[in-house]
C-alpha cells in the first residue's frame, strides 16, 4: 500500500478524503469533553472545522497533483451556491457580524463558518465512489449503534458518560434526569431523537436490501437498537419526524412490499412490541416504571405548545421587521428580545434565553429573511423532488435514494419543532450528496504546459502552510474556550485574580470574542472594587466593557454584565455612574418586554437612593409580569421605609396571594401589621 502511494501520489489525496470523512462521521456524534464551557456542541463544531480544513487541502491537492484532473460537479450545486451567497449577505448585514460568522455562543452551529465547513464536506462526499459512499453510511450506522447502546444503558441507570466523567457507572453525574429521557453523547434528548430518526431509514433499508442471512440479522438488531433508544428519548418532534420518514420509505417501496413482506413483518412486530412495553401505560404498569407522559413532561403538555407558539410569533415579528435580509445569520438569541411577546411573561419559561425559534423555518425567516430562506426551501424542495423520482426508478441506487429521501424527510418534519445541531448537519450532508451517485457529472481538463508537474507539486507543498495555519487557528480557538470556562467559573465563585489570568489567556488565543472580553472586564472591575490592584484595572475594565458591546451591540447579556462592571467601578469612583445607568437603560431598550431588566434598573436606582425612579421601574416590571415577586417586595420595602403603610399593604396583599409561605413576605406582613 505504501509503495503504491509512493509510486502514484495522486492516490494520496483520495485516501486522505476517505479517512477524514470516516473520522467525521465516527467522531463528531461521539465527542464531548467536560473541560469546555459547553460539553457537546462546542467540541463537535470545532472538530468539524478541523476536518473541513483537512478536506479543503485534500481536495485542492487532489486536483493539482493530477496530470488530467477530474472531479464531480455536485448535483444541485447552483442552488447550493445561491443559498451560501444569501447567507453571506445576511452575515455581513447582521446586527451582530461576529455572531453571524462564528455562531451564537452556547450553540456554535449556525454561523457562516459552519456553513462553509459543511460546504467543503458536501463537496468531498460528492467526490466519493458508490462504495466509498456506502462505507461512509455504514460507519454512520456503526456509531449510531454505539450511541444507541449508550442511551439504552442510560435509561436503565448506567450511563457510560458517568463512567468517563466521574468513574461511576450510574446516572447521577448529570443534573438532568437522564433515565427519564436519554441523550447519550448528543447532549439533549430531542437532538438524540432527531439523530436516531435520521439514521433509522438507512438501517431499515440496509436490512431490507441485504442478501445474506447474517447481514439481515445484523441490520435487524441494529434497527431495533436505534429504535429502542429513540423510544427512550420521549421526543414528540422526533416522533413526528420518524413517522413521516418511515411513511415515505413505505410509499416509495410499495411496488416491492409483497417481496419484502417476510422481512417487514418481524421488524414491524418488534418495533410495536418495544413501543407497547416502554411507551404505553400498559407496558409501564407491567414494568412498574413511570408512564411515558410522566417521563416526557419536559417537552409535553399544553404549556410547552403555548410557549412554542409565543416564540414563533416573536420570530414572525422579527421577519416582518426585516423581511429581505433578516436580523442576521444566527442572531435569533439577540433579535428575539426586541420582539419578544409580552405573553411570554405569563409562562414558566418567562426568564429563559431563547437562542433559537424552535422551528428551523421561522428561524431562517427571522435571521436571514427571504434572501436566505427562499434558496434554502428551494434546495430542499428540489432535492425531495429529484430523490423521489430516483426512488421510483429501477436501478442499483434506487434503494439508496429512497433511504436518503426518507432520512431527509424525517429531518425536515422534526425541524418544525426543533433546530439543527452538528451531528444532524453531518447526516444531512450525506443525504444531500447521495444524488451524486446517479446524477454527479464528471468534469475533466488538461493542465497548461506551463504548469508542469514540478510546479504543481510545489503548489501542493506550499498549500501545507495555510492548511497547518488553519488547523492551528482552529485548535487555538478551541483552547481559548478552556481558559474561558475556567475564568467564567472563577468569576462566578468570586476569584477575580484567577479569573483575570485565565481570561487573559483566552483572549490571547481568540482576541475577538465579546464573551471573553466582557468576562475579563468583569474580573478586572472586581479587582478594582476590592482595591487589589492599581487604577489600570479600572481603566482596563472600562475599555474592555466598551469593546465587548462594540463587537456585539445587540447582545442583551453583554449589556447586563457591562452594567455590573460599572456598578463595581462605581463603588470606588463616582464618574462611572452615567455609564452604569446608561448600560441598564440600554438593556431595557434591547428587551422592552423583559421584566427582569426593568427590575434590575429599579435596583440600580434604589441602591443609589433614587427611590422615585426605582418605584417607576418596579411598577413597570410588575406591569409586564403581575406575579413577579421581587419588584413587589422592593415596592413594599420602600413604602414601609417611608412609613406609608397603606401603599405597602397594596403590594403585600398581592404578595400574600402569590407566595403566602415565603419567609420574607411573612416578615414584611408582620412589619406592616397584616
Amino acid at each position: 500500500m505504501v509503495a503504491q502511494l509512493a509510486s502514484r501520489p495522486s492516490l494520496v489525496f483520495p485516501l486522505v478524503r476517505e479517512l477524514t470523512l470516516t473520522a467525521l462521521v465516527l467522531l463528531v456524534p461521539l465527542i464531548f469533553l467536560p473541560s469546555t464551557s459547553e460539553l457537546f456542541e462546542y467540541n463537535k463544531m470545532y472538530l468539524t472545522y478541523a476536518i473541513a480544513a483537512v478536506l479543503l487541502f485534500a481536495e485542492i491537492g487532489s486536483i493539482l497533483i493530477q496530470d488530467k484532473p477530474t472531479f464531480k460537479k455536485p448535483a444541485l450545486a447552483l442552488v447550493g451556491a445561491v443559498f451560501l451567497a444569501g447567507l453571506t449577505v445576511t452575515a455581513f448585514r447582521s446586527i451582530d457580524t461576529y455572531v453571524s460568522l462564528f455562531g451564537f455562543y452556547g450553540r456554535f452551529y449556525g454561523g457562516l463558518f459552519s456553513y462553509l465547513a459543511l460546504t467543503i464536506i458536501f463537496y468531498s462526499v460528492s467526490q466519493l465512489s458508490r462504495n466509498g459512499f456506502l462505507s461512509l453510511v455504514k460507519a454512520s450506522l456503526a456509531v449510531g449503534l454505539i450511541i444507541s447502546v449508550w442511551g439504552i444503558l442510560e435509561h436503565f441507570g448506567h450511563s457510560p458518560s458517568c463512567l468517563l466523567l466521574d468513574q461511576t457507572f450510574g446516572a447521577d453525574c448529570w443534573v438532568q434526569d437522564v433515565q427519564a429521557r436519554v441523550f447519550a453523547t448528543l447532549g439533549q434528548p430531542n437532538w438524540l431523537a432527531a439523530y436516531l430518526a435520521m439514521l433509522l431509514p438507512w438501517a431499515v433499508t440496509f436490512y431490507l436490501e441485504n442478501k445474506s442471512r447474517l447481514g439481515q440479522v445484523g441490520f435487524f438488531l441494529l434497527a431495533m437498537a436505534i429504535f429502542t433508544c429513540f423510544i427512550f428519548t420521549f421526543s414528540r418532534g422526533g416522533n413526528y419526524g420518524l413517522l413521516a420518514g418511515l411513511a415515505i420509505l413505505v410509499f416509495v417501496n410499495l411496488s416491492y412490499i409483497k417481496k419484502l413482506l417476510p422481512r417487514i413483518l418481524p421488524l414491524a412486530f418488534a418495533m410495536a412490541a418495544v413501543t407497547i412495553i416502554f411507551a404505553t401505560p400498559l407496558g409501564q404498569q407491567f414494568l412498574h416504571t413511570p408512564s411515558p407522559r410522566q417521563t416526557g413532561t419536559l417537552e409535553s403538555g399544553d404549556e410547552t405548545g403555548n410557549i412554542r407558539l409565543i416564540v414563533w410569533r416573536g420570530a414572525w415579528e422579527i421577519f416582518k421587521a426585516n423581511p429581505i435580509f433578516g436580523s442576521g445569520l444566527d442572531t435569533f438569541g439577540e433579535s428575539f428580545y426586541q420582539y419578544r411577546p409580552v405573553e411570554m411573561n405569563r409562562t414558566s419559561e418567562w426568564d429563559f434565553l431563547f437562542n433559537r425559534a424552535h422551528n428551523e423555518y421561522l428561524n431562517f425567516l427571522a435571521t436571514t429573511g427571504l434572501i436566505g430562506t427562499l434558496p434554502y426551501l428551494t434546495w430542499f424542495g428540489l432535492f425531495l423532488l429529484v430523490a423521489f423520482r430516483l426512488s421510483l426508478k429501477t436501478g442499483p441506487n434506487r434503494w439508496l435514494h429512497s433511504a436518503a429521501l426518507a432520512s431527509t424527510a424525517t429531518y425536515l418534519v422534526q425541524n418544525i419543532f426543533s433546530f439543527t445541531v452538528v451531528p444532524l448537519a453531518v447526516l444531512l450532508v450525506l443525504n444531500l450528496a447521495s444524488l451524486n451517485l446517479t446524477l454527479g457529472r464528471e468534469i475533466a481538463w488538461t493542465w497548461s504546459k506551463n504548469l508542469r508537474p514540478k510546479v504543481r507539486l510545489g503548489a501542493v507543498l506550499a498549500l501545507t502552510v495555510p492548511a497547518l495555519v488553519s488547523l492551528v487557528t482552529v485548535f487555538n480557538f478551541w483552547r481559548a474556550d478552556l481558559y474561558y470556562a475556567r475564568g467564567l467559573s472563577d468569576n462566578q465563585t468570586g476569584s477575580p485574580e484567577s479569573a483575570a489570568q485565565e481570561l487573559t489567556q483566552a483572549l490571547s488565543l481568540n482576541p475577538y470574542d465579546p464573551n471573553y472580553v466582557i468576562q475579563l472586564s468583569f474580573a478586572q472591575s472586581n479587582l478594582a472594587g476590592q482595591s487589589l490592584s492599581d487604577e489600570d484595572d479600572a481603566a482596563g475594565a472600562d475599555s474592555l466593557a466598551k469593546l465587548a458591546t462594540t463587537i456585539s451591540p445587540h447582545n442583551l447579556s453583554l449589556w447586563r454584565l457591562r452594567s455590573q462592571v460599572y456598578e463595581n467601578l462605581l463603588e470606588t469612583d463616582p464618574q462611572y455612574f452615567s455609564l452604569a445607568l446608561g448600560s441598564r437603560q440600554q438593556a431595557t431598550r434591547l428587551a422592552p418586554t423583559d421584566p427582569q431588566v426593568r427590575f434590575e434598573l429599579g435596583q440600580f436606582y434604589q441602591k443609589n437612593n433614587q427611590f422615585d425612579q426605582a418605584i417607576t421601574e418596579y411598577l413597570a416590571s410588575t406591569q409586564l409580569k403581575d406575579d413577579y415577586i421581587d419588584p413587589l417586595k422592593e415596592l413594599t420595602k420602600i413604602y414601609l421605609d417611608r412609613n406609608d403603610t397603606g401603599s405597602a399593604k397594596i403590594y403585600l396583599i398581592k404578595l400574600q396571594q402569590i407566595a403566602p409561605s415565603d419567609p420574607e413576605v411573612i416578615s414584611l406582613s408582620q412589619k406592616a401589621g397584616l
